[in-house]
């Protein structure tokens, strides 16, 4: 629909509704799934290994296709690549309609009233759960918290980076931005086992990142060079590639309960509804002032939260043990 009619405001709300639809769906499932396969053969295997090789792989493909898509095709017309990008969704949903094999017997069809109510129920029941082991266990209460306010920082430059660098110019360069952007998301997954490996104490890690993340969108707003500004938003890329497989990781190994895609679930539906209120705000700031302006704010609010909660995480989960992960040789 949006290739038809790319500036269509209904069309563009329906596809970011299908989108997060398709994404909760299989919010938390496929890591759970993965995380528990890999302590059935091996108990103490290190995640931070997956998750880098799996952000590397996911990102190299991405950097391949966006360079096609924003610099090729973008520049012959724009809706080129919102077509592209159908196909791309489309191709490999159809492999695995025909030859993936089910892993348990076809359950009868439910009608669709009554498979909509369904999922209502599950969202409930996983909200339910989620809210319960969150009274229950204090520690992970206080990792979902801290992990949130990272939204406030991510979200601006994440949505608004091809505006920020576009504007004002008449040819189309996001495709050669979008190299950087990936080469360096590449690099942070890359780098995130070396900056884990430099504290036992995670929420150290995570507080510094933060900070450096902070300065890093301040001064790509600030600095009026267009190439050093690009340079030190890559530099926010990395941090942000980088922290986010560590904070995943940490937050992971730190899910005691049976229940593991359930809670992850609940996590990504906290971190959802953060997103939301971050990005009415980032809007709202930058319908005022500006886009730029709205980063730094957004930045500094997120600095105002996190740091705060950061240490009182820290104070419970030493208290709790957490707050060290155990070494593991790779």
């Amino acid at each position: 629909m949006l290739f038809f009619d790319w500036g269509n405001m209904i069309f563009l709300i329906l596809s970011a509704v299908f989108t997060s639809l398709g994404e909760s769906l299989r919010s938390g499932t496929v890591d759970s799934w993965m995380i528990d396969s890999i302590h059935e053969e091996e108990k103490d295997y290190p995640f931070e290994k997956v998750f880098s090789n799996n952000q590397v792989f996911g990102t190299t493909f991405s950097l391949l296709t966006g360079y096609v898509g924003a610099q090729v095709l973008g520049n012959i017309d724009l809706s080129y690549p919102v077509l592209a990008g159908a196909i791309l969704l489309l191709c490999p949903m159809m492999v695995a309609v025909f030859f993936m094999k089910e892993p348990v017997p076809r359950k009868q069809k439910q009608a669709g009233a009554k498979a909509i109510k369904n999922s209502f129920h599950m969202l409930a029941e996983t909200m339910k759960d989620g809210f319960f082991f969150l009274r229950k266990d204090k520690g992970f209460f206080l990792i979902c918290l801290s992990f949130l306010p990272l939204s406030l920082i991510v979200t601006g430059p994440f949505n608004q980076w091809q505006l920020f660098f576009q504007e004002g110019r008449q040819s189309l360069n996001t495709g050669y931005i979008l190299i950087g952007v990936n080469l360096f998301s590449i690099l942070g997954a890359y780098l995130s086992r070396k900056i884990s490996a430099l504290s036992d104490n995670k929420i150290y890690i995570l507080i510094g990142s933060t900070l450096c993340n902070t300065l890093a969108i301040i001064l790509s707003v600030v600095i009026h060079n267009y190439l050093i500004a690009i340079s030190v938003f890559f530099l926010h890329v990395m941090i942000t590639a980088s922290e986010e497989i560590i904070r995943y990781t940490f937050l992971n190994q730190n899910i005691k309960n049976e229940n593991r895609s359930t809670l992850l679930s609940f996590f990504n539906t906290l971190e959802a509804g953060t997103t939301v209120i971050a990005l009415s705000l980032n809007g709202l700031i930058s319908n005022l002032y500006g886009i730029g302006r709205a980063w730094v704010a957004m930045s500094v609010l997120s600095i105002m939260i996190s740091i705060p909660v950061y240490l009182i995480v820290n104070k419970v989960l030493k208290r709790h043990g957490l707050a060290q992960e155990k070494k593991i040789v790779p």
